[in-house]
């Protein structure tokens, strides 16, 4: 298995690095927290694009793994429990594939709605639990005040995520452009075609859950570390909202379109908030103005185009 780069995508990752790297440098704190938003929720999303994008499963409980993160961020470092960040995030990985190994034993018996249900009432139950458990997690008022990892600000905090960015990026695509990642597109493309060759479909979108777990784990506990905040609202169906709408603008099977679905949900926030509590609306008409005329995403549609001008030329 490799990660499969042309020249052209070699020439735009090394554009993006560089920019990535070099453009904070001359933003405002606001403008640097709202990057590494972007950052953080573009990971989520390639999580969840996981399943939906590549197999074609909707979960509406994929905030299971986002608030695990960050609960176990919160709980290990609050009152400097576990010193280590490393170690912390050792134990968080460790948990998220732990749970995504017991979930997905469950919730890959069913199928389509009922799929996408089944994680929703897990994530619900781990919500009552993180309100009601409150010696340990706070109840209603959450765990405030994390330190964020060696007490990191500004432009080295950004840095630090960044690199987890890249990490993430990196390992995704791995997974997606290698032949396990075109197996997962035939089974979710024709899976009666697929078993019929002898592959075991129940072991690939299994092992696609829990890779889709642990990388919403680690986009969590990164979050727990920028917000300084675990709360029982980030196992709520609207975290998973978010990653549904930022992969259906970006794209869907594309972590381009992750990323840039992540930028575009995260920056319509931060604009529209400003003037409406409704933003959600905004982004609401926004979506179904995606889906009719661009149902490949906005990366898709910009594929598109740039081929139909491109032949146009020649």
């Amino acid at each position: 298995m490799g990660i499969a780069l042309d020249k052209k995508s070699l020439m735009a990752a090394i554009a993006g690095v560089l920019i990535l790297t070099l453009v904070p440098l001359g933003l405002s704190r606001y403008a640097l927290n709202l990057l590494i938003q972007i950052l953080i929720y573009s990971i989520f999303a390639m999580s969840f694009d996981l399943l939906l994008g590549y197999l074609g499963m909707l979960s509406f409980g994929h905030a299971a793994f986002w608030g695990l993160g960050v609960y176990m961020y919160g709980i290990l470092k609050s009152g400097d429990l576990v010193g280590s960040f490393w170690l912390v995030l050792a134990l968080a990985v460790l948990g998220g594939f732990i749970m995504a190994l017991f979930v997905g034993v469950l919730v890959l018996r069913t199928t389509g709605v009922y799929f996408a249900f089944v994680n929703f009432a897990i994530a619900q139950m781990l919500m009552s639990a993180s309100i009601k458990w409150r010696s340990l997690t706070g109840g209603e008022d959450g765990i405030s005040g994390l330190p964020r990892p060696w007490e990191l600000e500004g432009l080295h905090f950004y840095y630090f995520i960044f690199l987890f960015f890249c990490v993430c990026f990196l390992l995704i695509r791995w997974i997606t452009t290698s032949r396990y990642g075109k197996t997962l597109i035939g089974i979710r493309e024709n899976p009666l075609r697929m078993q019929a060759l002898g592959y075991n479909i129940w072991i690939y979108k299994y092992s696609c859950f829990v890779f889709a777990g642990v990388f919403g784990t680690v986009a969590g506990l990164l979050f727990g570390s920028y917000n300084r905040f675990a709360s029982p609202e980030d196992f709520s169906l609207s975290v998973t909202g978010l990653a549904l709408l930022m992969v259906l603008i970006g794209g869907k099977a594309s972590q381009m379109g992750s990323i840039l679905g992540a930028m575009i949900i995260i920056l319509l926030y931060q604009l529209v908030s400003a003037y409406t509590e409704h933003w959600l609306l905004v982004v609401g008409v926004i979506f179904v103005l995606v889906v009719i005329f661009a149902r490949e995403g906005v990366t898709g549609y910009a594929v598109k185009t740039w081929k139909r001008i491109s032949h146009g030329s020649t």
